[in-house]
């Protein structure tokens, strides 16, 4: 029989659970999803049991913070066995379970080490991304299969580590603002270049859904969400003035000028400034507008004076439906805003201290309850950072803000390792807890150590400025005792803005004589939230891990990564070939058909559709109009360029991309090119009117 112990110490068995999970475990290799489901049902069923024998062992209302189902990852050691079924059942999703997850960990001694990691298999983030449909025409990314699990850095050494961060494939360094925009504007890029290039990274990482809290400051809207970096590693749903505001802020820091406008107080967007004009740019629903002469990206003068250059653009992204469209040309509403440009992803790791970083994690917060975003309710990310100092060490109050009259075992050889230095002073410990990500939760675990006689009131406290105090845990006298606790209720994410940083006071009462009182272990657990798009994520094939830190003195790293590889799909070959316009070839007008050979798939899927970009680049590095990146909703091979974007005579440059119907993507095809043919002179139902085809009326 499996022995279960709840974390009030008391062991609680019941023979029918037990059953139930053993029958489980049997069948887990060969039916996860069904394993699971009675694993489930019996904690349902049993959670009346466990309520009625865990009263009285915590404290009062601890209880009604977990559902049933939350139980089941806090107890031992059926949470190691459940965490593996869910591994598993998430990978039947996609075919035949994929083998276990696959692990590195490395020792880090230096400021800078470089490794590399193969993801092997078929599928990863990338050629599974899913879009689903969110409000309106907005559009969520998922992928249809994760392969990063987890990433943890951990302080295994004696200093404390400075600025620990780690990028895989130089993408998303994200630690400043001028790391940021060190990475997607460099110098030698001419300014409607990096103002295009910032656009991008707020278009692909975002998806419009309940947007942070905004609060007024001093006569001023303010949001922790208008700080870029913020923006970018906190949050993944946000809102047009969150994303407006944010991107003028990077746009600024590269050298750009830049304003934010809202349209009647509906509709917030940047607008940047080069070439002697305002150009506008509307990452919320990842659109631009083009000038009729369908090369300049246009201002919000040029929209106002002209509002079909709006009505024409395709809005929400290049999965949205052809109907995407948004017209909002009011007044700017001159709403005055705060926003900070200050934070950085700084964190100082104290030994015994790690945090640790999940793509997927059944305990994640929801980041939305609007009803509007189902069934896709989005989720953040979850983070832990864990403080578990080894006392016994000489270095064991390095880590604390405050202390006072507490002895060290490591310099008198006394238990508790911290304990009373002088009867019969108060004893008192201050732990800081700072995190780069805002908390959204967390536990406190102490053990009190104490002999007959030895101290009254032992008690834990905690504080997010360090002044005033609420107490969350106070022990018996004069023997020992276990704090086990939860900070949810006092983090309070419902009620407070973000959090960065909070305080723990331990604290007893030692009583006169020769008796000893004191901890003998800590551990402070503090849950996090943050961006799944901010993490360095691996991709098939190999991936160039680079870790830094600032660290002056001797540092000792762990690194661990953790991911799974699947080979349940085989993505489709790139389309090999244009037919039509044939590559290098001249159209027969500004509005072509294009028509490219079938994609084959390995597996023998249909295509469900595919994914088509038409640029005025040779390098297709940034586009040319939300119109010309379109998915195709269609199994065919081809795709109507749409009338009145393209110029006669001029060059342009396409690919395309298949998607299966499991929902893989292949790789792009090789690039192609032609040459806008004339316009088309076209019959009107009106007597003796023609229409030229590629003229906007």
């Amino acid at each position: 029989m499996i022995r279960l112990e709840v974390r009030s110490e008391r062991p609680w068995t019941d023979e029918t659970f037990f059953e139930l999970v053993a029958q489980a475990e049997q069948s887990v290799n060969s039916e996860p999803q069904a394993a699971l489901n009675p694993l489930n049902r019996a904690l349902d069923e049993s959670w009346p049991r466990i309520r009625e024998s865990m009263e009285g062992s915590v404290p009062p209302g601890w209880l009604d913070c977990y559902s049933p189902y939350q139980w089941h990852y806090r107890l031992k050691p059926v949470r190691e066995q459940a965490a593996a079924w869910r591994k598993q059942v998430e990978a039947a999703g996609n075919g035949p379970a994929a083998p276990g997850p696959r692990e590195l960990v490395r020792e880090i001694t230096a400021p800078r080490a470089e490794y590399s990691i193969e993801l092997c298999g078929t599928l990863d983030s990338f050629n599974t991304a899913q879009h689903k449909p969110l409000a309106g025409a907005n559009m969520m990314e998922m992928p249809g299969f994760q392969p990063n699990v987890m990433l943890a850095i951990e302080n295994v050494g004696e200093q404390n580590v400075v600025n620990p961060r780690i990028v895989v494939n130089d993408q998303h360094d994200w630690f400043s603002l001028d790391t940021l925009v060190a990475e997607v504007a460099r110098p030698d890029m001419p300014d409607r270049d990096k103002a295009m290039a910032i656009f991008e990274v707020f278009r692909d990482n975002f998806y419009h859904a309940n947007a942070p809290r905004l609060w007024p400051e001093r006569g001023r809207i303010s949001s922790h969400s208008y700080d870029p970096i913020k923006h970018l590693n906190w949050y993944e749903n946000t809102g047009c003035s969150c994303m407006a505001i944010a991107m003028a802020g990077v746009w600024e820091h590269a050298g750009l000028k830049s304003r934010v406008v809202n349209f009647g107080v509906s509709h917030w967007i940047g607008e940047v400034f080069y070439d002697d004009a305002w150009h506008m740019f509307d990452a919320d629903m990842k659109v631009f507008h083009l000038r009729r002469d369908n090369k300049t990206v246009a201002g919000i003068d040029d929209c106002r004076a002209d509002p079909g250059l709006i009505l024409r653009s395709h809005h929400f992204g290049f999965a949205a439906p052809d109907n995407s469209g948004y017209g909002s040309f009011g007044a700017n509403s001159a709403s005055p805003y705060a926003a900070p440009k200050d934070h950085t992803m700084a964190l100082v790791l104290r030994p015994g201290e790690s945090l640790a970083r999940w793509w997927q994690d059944p305990d994640a917060k929801p980041a939305t309850k609007d009803n509007r975003y189902a069934p896709w309710e989005p989720k953040y990310g979850r983070g832990k950072l864990v403080y578990n100092p080894d006392l016994s060490k000489p270095w064991a109050l390095d880590g604390a803000a405050w202390h006072h009259n507490v002895a060290l075992f490591a310099a008198d050889g006394q238990r508790p390792y911290l304990h009373t230095k002088q009867s019969p002073y108060y004893c008192e410990l201050v732990f800081p807890v700072r995190s780069p990500y805002p908390i959204v939760g967390g536990r406190i675990q102490v053990a009190f150590e104490s002999s007959e006689g030895g101290g009254f009131y032992p008690a834990v406290f905690v504080s997010f400025e360090g002044r005033n105090w609420l107490n969350v845990w106070r022990g018996p006298s004069n023997k020992p005792s276990q704090c086990d606790v939860s900070l949810d209720a006092f983090i309070d994410t419902e009620r407070r803005t973000a959090q960065c940083e909070y305080f723990v006071k331990i604290e007893w009462l030692p009583w006169d004589g020769k008796a000893l009182m004191g901890i003998d272990s800590l551990c402070i657990e503090t849950d996090l939230a943050l961006s799944m798009r901010s993490l360095p994520t691996l991709r098939l094939g190999r991936n160039t891990v680079v870790y830094r830190d600032d660290t002056k003195a001797a540092r000792n790293v762990r690194v661990t990564h953790v991911w799974r590889e699947s080979s349940a799909n085989t993505p489709p070959l790139a389309p090999a070939a244009a037919i039509a316009p044939s590559d290098n070839a001249t159209a027969d007008s500004t509005a072509p058909g294009l028509r490219w050979q079938p994609a084959a798939d390995a597996d023998g899927d249909a295509v469900a559709d595919y994914h088509l970009e038409v640029r005025a680049r040779p390098d297709m590095r940034f586009p040319l109009a939300t119109n010309l990146d379109r998915l195709t909703f269609s199994d065919k091979p081809q795709w109507q360029v749409p009338d009145g974007w393209l110029i006669p005579g001029e060059r342009y440059f396409w690919h395309v991309r298949a998607r299966d119907r499991r929902g893989a993507w292949s790789p792009w095809s090789q690039i192609w090119s032609f040459v806008a043919g004339p316009r088309q002179a076209v019959a009107s139902e009106k007597p003796n009117e023609v229409f030229i085809q590629g003229r906007q009326p």
